[in-house]
């Protein structure tokens, strides 16, 4: 609600006391005041009054016509530059992070594959007496997440004594990974551009 205040000097005195009266409040109605404004509903008229009347809440207005009460929805400019610079925050942070641990678990699934192909060269040499030039002759199966991230080439030249090298070169979206070409040979040495990452 809306509360009108006005000055507190309302009730004032109309006339005076009667002759031969000792002037004290009893000796008053309400007509012999005057009242600039009706009184406050909480107040009751009184009898008597010889001080200015103790009240000053006069008019009780609806909240509508209060611009100070009303009530907004939705947020403010302030409020959504805060919370977009919050969000700008957490996905500088957490962005980075995210896109790392996805190209570690490409590499650990490209060196997975790699394994397996380099155990069924061996598989291979014990049946024909040669290792395999060729993936397809191999029989497995190339993950598609690795052939997203890896272009994988299997070189096994005709030598004295066999031996083959399989590599995993990182695509550019991959590229920043920090063990960048992995490799393995026909003697399980395993190579990478940075140590641990094997």
């Amino acid at each position: 609600m809306t509360v009108t205040l006005k000055p507190l000097e309302w009730a004032i005195p109309k006339v005076a006391a009667a002759p031969g009266t000792s002037g004290s409040a009893d000796s008053f109605d309400d007509e012999d005041f005057v009242w600039p404004n009706p009184p406050c509903a909480s107040f009751p008229a009184a009898k008597a009054q010889t001080e200015p009347l103790p009240c000053a809440i006069v008019d009780l207005l609806p909240t509508q016509g209060n611009p100070m009460k009303t009530a907004y929805l939705g947020f403010t400019l302030i409020e959504l530059m805060i919370a977009t610079a919050v969000v700008a925050v957490l996905a500088a942070v957490a962005l980075p992070s995210y896109r790392a641990h996805f190209r570690k678990s490409m590499r650990a699934e490209a060196q997975v594959y790699l394994l397996s192909v380099a155990s069924r060269e061996q598989q291979f040499l014990v049946d024909t007496r040669s290792y395999s030039a060729s993936l397809a002759d191999i029989g497995v199966a190339m993950p598609d997440n690795v052939a997203r991230a890896y272009n994988v080439v299997l070189d096994a030249p005709a030598s004295v004594p066999p031996g083959f090298s399989l590599t995993a070169t990182p695509k550019p979206d991959q590229s920043s990974e920090r063990c960048g070409t992995l490799s393995i040979d026909q003697n399980g040495t395993k190579i990478a551009a940075a140590g641990g990452c094997w």
